[in-house]
């Protein structure tokens, strides 16, 4: 297992599209912002119910056992957000079980829809061809259509090395199918550093 500082200097040693390094989030803040979200989800009505995982995002939820790094970086025009996170701990034939049944969530969870509050949301998922070096990377491309009307595009792609989950993402107002061959870059980068 490789400890959350070895994975934040995974995470800094990869760069985004304009050859800038990703800034690392500390591991403090790592964590409170995963509370917050797994909080906020916990108020969120999904159906179908079963779509649950793949409408909040989480693939694994990080655990006392697990460490975890994630590094972002943010267009000069700050409609587009990339993301890599890292997560280390968790047992393989989990992560092998967690790949393939976000492969049959793709298929299963094409359209939901999302109760937060007052506010409903529909969200659209596609699988995407992974275009990844890393062997067994899946991708998707998921829609979610706010109630003002945008539509917020998010693509992500994951893969495990080396018994860490590899997860990046680009979202934003602007983004398309195109945008998944720099999420893969960030994948492929940070395999490459993991034995």
């Amino acid at each position: 297992m490789l400890t959350s500082d070895e994975l934040a200097e995974i995470a800094g040693g990869v760069k985004d599209a304009d050859s800038v390094a990703l800034a690392v989030m500390p591991a403090d803040k790592v964590s409170q912002a995963l509370d917050q979200m797994m909080s906020l989800m916990t108020e969120v009505q999904v159906e179908p119910a079963e779509c649950n995982s793949i409408a909040t995002g989480t693939a694994l939820k990080p655990d006392s056992s697990t460490t975890m790094a994630v590094g972002a970086s943010t267009s000069s025009n700050a409609e587009l957000t990339q993301t890599l996170s890292l997560l280390s701990g968790v047992d393989k034939q989990k992560l092998d079980e967690t790949l393939s049944a976000r492969s049959k969530e793709i298929a299963d969870c094409g359209n939901l829809s999302m109760k937060i509050g007052e506010m409903s949301v529909t969200a659209t998922t596609t699988g995407l061809d992974s275009g990844a070096d890393t062997p067994g990377a899946i991708a998707m491309r998921t829609d979610v259509t706010l109630p003002t009307g945008t539509t917020q595009s998010t693509v992500m792609t994951f893969a495990v090395k080396g018994g860490v989950l590899i997860a990046a993402q680009a979202s934003g107002t602007g983004v398309t199918s195109a945008d998944l061959a720099p999420a893969e870059e960030l994948l492929d980068q940070a395999a490459a550093l993991i034995d």
